[in-house]
């Protein structure tokens, strides 16, 4: 399965990358940027035909851990769950080797509604998440941004 999604480098190291390229190619981080924007807005509108496309057509480095963060929190509080396992599936690092729930995530699950919450702990428990343990921000710091 292919790991898009895996981080490959520190949030701290992203933006100091980021910033990198913002102060020499201006059109590259508006790329970027505008790339993390669009993979968003198709998370919380559930348009996961757009959004793989997106993923497919985009180069790994392309996709930042900020917006990946917030695809997934968006896609949960949708109830968008095809657009979320298909994050998981892709390499973001939720639930790896029987890890719980990181802080952000019980704070989605706390303000759906109680059939989506339903919904949504079922999802991430066939996901292997073990939804009963908070992950200290220390185990899972690109979660909690």
């Amino acid at each position: 399965m292919d790991t898009i999604f895996a981080p490959t480098e520190s949030l701290d190291s992203q933006m100091k990358r980021i910033q990198q390229i913002r102060s020499t190619d201006e059109t590259q981080f508006k790329s970027m940027y505008l790339l993390g924007e669009q993979m968003l807005d198709c998370a919380k509108n559930g348009r996961l035909s757009k959004f793989q496309r997106l993923t497919f057509s985009s180069k790994k480095e392309d996709i930042l851990l900020y917006f990946v963060v917030k695809m997934l929190q968006e896609s949960l509080l949708a109830g968008h769950l095809m657009i979320t396992g298909f994050i998981i599936d892709h390499g973001f690092p939720i639930g790896k080797h029987n890890t719980g729930l990181p802080s952000s995530f019980h704070e989605v699950i706390k303000v759906v509604s109680d059939d989506r919450a339903c919904s949504v702990i079922e999802f991430l428990i066939s996901k292997k998440i073990d939804i009963n343990l908070q992950v200290s921000v220390d185990k899972c710091n690109i979660c909690n941004i």
